[in-house]
């Protein structure tokens, strides 16, 4: 049996659903926060897990830890997403002799930050991982920029590393069509200002027009009110359209009908909606990070310095 491991709910187009609907059903169980509705209960396993740090940190762990004890006789392989479950799964894993797998996106806001907190956390968190390396069979990432960084912190497990891409190139795009009416511009991206919020907000004020509109979808995120409540403001004077959380075949419709895939992210792994993005054939507008040098092909879409932090320069 394979084990998907993961730290939030997927929607039912994800490739690790896929896999498991459609390819190994008979064979795969997905341990998540919440459950896919294509997936049905025998192959969902639920793990209280989330995104961010909080005292919750303090039980999952323990019921993953119930979960591998239990399935041990079962499990052939587990393989981990996240940051958080990639420290801790192989090392749980070690303890029953369960094969792990880590996948990673990439470096996510804690490696790319100048926060002082981040960066203590950065160490503690390279140390766990020199742990969990250890106490993989293999080692899987999706970007090359950080496949390089991390073979050459880590060289002793440059052996079990493979990189195996996202699986998509940006096309060359409607957006480079002439758009002779209105040219709509949509971010994507949780509600906080290492997304970049701030950025997408400082274009709408000074490119909004007649002619150009933006679009933002995206929950709020715990912590930033007043970021929110600008957001609602904004959207009130007509300066972009806030749609909300949106998810499913409703995103897909705004990816159609939308020029421009915005995407001022500060820092990612490997962004599942500049992906999404890329399979509508939108034209991407990003910071220039390991992620998306490798998702966007110079003549199909704009890379920005990120020192220039408000993509207009």
């Amino acid at each position: 049996m394979i084990l998907l491991v993961g730290n939030k709910k997927l929607p039912d187009n994800d490739y690790r659903v896929k896999i498991c609907t459609d390819y190994l059903m008979d064979n795969c169980q997905l341990v998540l926060p919440g459950k896919p509705t294509s997936v049905p209960d025998d192959n969902y396993i639920h793990l209280p897990v989330g995104e961010g740090l909080s005292f919750s940190d303090l039980l999952w762990p323990i019921k993953l830890l119930s979960i591998l004890a239990l399935k041990r006789q079962k499990i052939d392989k587990a393989f981990f997403y996240s940051t958080k479950l990639i420290l801790t799964g192989p090392i749980l894993c070690k303890i029953f002799g369960i094969k792990a797998s880590l996948v990673l996106t990439g470096r996510g806001r804690i490696f790319m930050s100048d926060n002082f907190f981040f960066s203590i956390l950065k160490k503690f968190y390279l140390f766990i991982f020199h742990l969990a390396g250890s106490s993989s069979e293999d080692i899987l990432f999706q970007n090359n920029g950080d496949y390089r960084w991390f073979c050459k912190l880590f060289p002793q497990f440059e052996a079990k590393s493979s990189m195996i891409g996202s699986a998509i190139e940006f096309p060359i795009t409607k957006a480079h069509e002439k758009c002779s009416e209105k040219i709509d511009i949509l971010c994507v991206a949780r509600l906080m200002p290492q997304k970049g919020i701030d950025d997408f907000i400082y274009l709408a004020k000074n490119l909004s027009s007649d002619k150009v509109r933006f679009h933002l979808v995206g929950p709020k995120s715990k912590g930033y009110d007043q970021l929110f409540q600008q957001v609602q403001d904004l959207d009130r004077k007509g300066t972009l359209t806030y749609h909300g959380e949106v998810i499913g075949k409703s995103l897909a419709e705004l990816y159609k009908k939308s020029h421009i895939f915005l995407f001022p992210s500060h820092s990612e792994g490997m962004p599942r909606v500049m992906l999404e993005a890329g399979f509508s054939g939108m034209c991407p507008i990003a910071y220039e990070i390991d992620a998306h040098r490798d998702l966007v092909d110079e003549n199909a879409g704009i890379l920005v310095e990120l020192k220039n932090r408000n993509l207009l320069e």
